[in-house]
């Protein structure tokens, strides 16, 4: 992913470009990430950009309804499990 895109636009967060990039890839037909997917594209924005606010990014993405809950829901839950590891 093109992480130059996350500074290009000063009215979006980063988190609401990397949620419409998302909600734009499923609605053109693309395959749909898995929970694994999603909790891994996250860490690896915050692993570049530590202020990225993950929590924030998937419940914009759910309120979209783009993609199912229970993936979004997993994820949540699972980066609520490796940030209480930390």
């Amino acid at each position: 992913m093109a992480y130059s895109r996350f500074k290009n636009n000063p009215d979006m967060s980063r988190e609401s470009v990397w949620v419409y990039l998302q909600a734009l890839q499923v609605k053109v037909g693309g395959k749909l990430p898995s929970e694994s997917e999603l909790f891994e594209n996250l860490n690896e924005l915050f692993g570049e950009f530590p202020s990225f606010d993950r929590q924030a990014a998937l419940k914009q993405l759910e309120s979209l309804n783009v993609m199912s809950s229970d993936v979004i829901s997993s994820t949540l839950s699972r980066l609520s499990h490796s940030e209480s590891e930390i």
